[in-house]
C-alpha cells in the first residue's frame, strides 16, 4: 500500500487507490513509498492528547502559507520529520495565550520594584558609601571638584608683565660667582666696585648661601653694610605651602618679619599673611571662568592703625594676559601683557592714584635671542630702561645695563660678569 493510504488509514480516512503511472514513467513508489509486500511503514507523531489552548494552538488551515507539501496533497507532519518532499516540515508553533495575543515576558526586575521601597534603600547605601570615601579623602583634596585652572596667587597676578617693566637694573661694575658645593647647597660672591649718583654708591661686597630641595628653599644674603636678608619657601603637602621673609639693617628696630601660608587648590588660591609689626592681611583669587579669575584681599596693620581692601580681576587667554586691581585708599592699576611668539613679549601697565591725582603709563618689551635676553622699558616720566644679558658659554655671561631719566636728568650705565649658574 502506497504511504499517503496507508497515512490516511492511520489517521482515520478512506484509502486512496493507487495511482497511475505518469507520463515520467514514475510511480507512488517513487514518492516514498514501502516495498511491495512489506509491512513496514513511516513511523507518525501521534497528535498530543491536551488539547487545551493551554498547551498550543494549531494555526488554522487558512492562515497556512502555501508550500510545496500543501500544494502536493501531502498532510502535515506533527512534531517535525521529513515531508513526502524530503524537505524538513515546519517545527510547532510557539505557545500563545487563549485569548490570541502574542506572548510577552516580564521585564526584569529594577532595584525600584523589588521589596516595594529597595530603591530608596539602595540610594541610601550608596550615598553612605560616598559619604565614608569622602572621610577617608584628606581635606585639601575635597576642594578639587572643577575643571578650572589655577589662577595662581593673588600678590602675582601682575608677575608676568612685571618682570618686563621692571628689568634689573643697575650702575658701575659688578662681579658675581655663583660656587656649588653639592647639588642642594650653594655659596656666592658679588663685588660691586661703587656707581655714580648722588651721593655716589661706595664699593661693596655681599655674600649669598643658597639651599634648595624638593621641599624647602633658602635664600640668604648678607653684606657689609649690616644688612641681612633671608627668605624661605617650604612645601608641606602639594596643596599647602608656606613662605617666610626676614630682613634686618644696623639700625636699631629695623627687623621686619612676615609669615606667609598659601593653600593651592584645582581652582582657587587662599593666603593668609602676619607680620611681626602687627601686620595681618587675607587673600583670595578663583576662577570664575577658564579665562577669568576673581579676587580680593584685605589687611590691617595694627601699629598704624589702618586697614585696607583691594578687589582684582584676572583675563589669561592664550598669549595675552591682563589684570585690573582696585585698592579702597586710591590706587588703581592695570596692566596687560601679549606675547606675540615664544621668544617675543610686550607689556603696558597704568597706575592712577584717584586721591592724589597722580598717574603713570609704562610700556615694555622683552625678546629672547639664541644666546641673549633683551629687556627694555619706558614710562610716562621720560624714563628710559635696558638690560641685556649675554650667555657666552654655559654658566658664563656678560650683563649690560642703561638708565637715562630726561625729566631729572639722571643718566645711570652699569656692565658686570656672572659666573655659575
Amino acid at each position: 500500500m502506497g504511504f499517503f493510504s496507508d497515512l490516511r488509514t492511520k489517521l482515520g480516512g478512506a484509502p486512496e487507490s493507487p495511482p497511475a503511472s505518469g507520463a515520467d514513467g514514475g510511480s507512488a513508489a517513487s514518492l516514498g513509498s514501502t516495498p511491495t509486500g512489506s509491512s513496514t511503514s513511516l513511523p507518525v507523531t501521534p497528535l498530543p492528547t491536551d488539547t487545551t489552548p493551554a498547551a498550543y494552538e494549531t494555526t488554522p488551515s487558512s492562515a497556512t502559507p502555501s508550500t510545496p507539501d500543501a500544494v502536493a496533497g501531502a498532510a502535515p507532519i506533527l512534531g517535525g520529520g521529513v515531508s513526502p518532499a524530503g524537505t524538513t516540515a515546519a517545527p510547532a508553533p510557539s505557545p500563545k495565550p487563549s485569548n490570541g495575543t502574542a506572548f510577552v515576558p516580564k521585564p526584569p526586575a529594577t532595584p525600584d520594584m523589588v521589596g516595594g521601597g529597595s530603591f530608596m534603600k539602595f540610594a541610601s547605601a550608596r550615598s553612605a558609601a560616598e559619604a565614608a570615601a569622602k572621610a577617608n579623602t584628606p581635606w585639601w583634596r575635597r576642594v578639587e571638584r572643577t575643571d578650572l585652572p589655577n589662577p595662581g596667587g593673588y600678590e602675582d597676578i601682575s608677575a608676568d608683565a612685571s618682570a618686563i617693566l621692571r628689568p634689573n637694573l643697575f650702575d658701575g661694575v659688578q662681579l658675581s660667582m655663583n660656587l656649588p658645593l653639592s647639588p642642594a647647597f650653594s655659596i656666592g660672591h658679588t663685588f660691586d666696585m661703587g656707581g655714580g649718583g648722588s651721593p655716589p654708591r661706595p664699593p661693596g661686597y655681599a655674600f649669598t648661601a643658597n639651599y634648595l630641595s624638593n621641599s624647602v628653599v633658602v635664600l640668604s644674603r648678607v653684606d657689609l653694610t649690616g644688612r641681612v636678608h633671608g627668605r624661605a619657601f617650604v612645601t608641606h603637602t602639594p596643596s599647602v605651602l608656606s613662605k617666610v621673609v626676614a630682613e634686618s639693617t644696623s639700625e636699631e628696630g629695623s627687623a621686619k618679619a612676615t609669615w606667609d601660608v598659601e593653600h593651592r587648590g584645582s581652582d582657587a588660591v587662599s593666603s593668609l599673611k602676619v607680620g611681626n609689626e602687627g601686620t595681618l592681611a587675607a587673600s583670595y583669587l578663583q576662577s570664575v571662568t577658564p579665562s577669568v579669575s576673581v579676587g580680593g584681599q584685605g589687611f590691617y596693620q595694627v601699629k598704624e592703625q589702618f586697614s585696607a581692601l583691594t578687589a582684582a580681576v584676572k583675563y589669561a587667554e592664550g598669549g595675552d594676559l591682563a589684570t585690573a586691581t582696585v585698592a579702597s585708599y586710591g590706587p588703581v592699576i592695570l596692566t596687560y601683557m601679549r606675547r606675540v611668539n615664544p621668544r617675543f613679549a610686550l607689556a603696558a601697565e597704568m597706575f592712577v592714584d584717584a586721591r592724589s591725582r597722580e598717574s603713570l603709563v609704562t610700556a615694555g618689551y622683552r625678546y629672547d635671542l639664541r644666546g641673549a635676553t633683551v629687556v627694555g622699558q619706558v614710562d610716562s616720566n621720560g624714563r628710559v630702561a635696558t638690560s641685556v644679558e649675554e650667555k657666552i658659554a654655559p654658566g658664563f655671561s656678560f650683563l649690560l645695563s642703561g638708565e637715562v631719566d630726561h625729566a631729572a636728568q639722571e643718566y645711570r650705565f652699569g656692565f658686570g660678569l656672572q659666573l655659575g649658574s
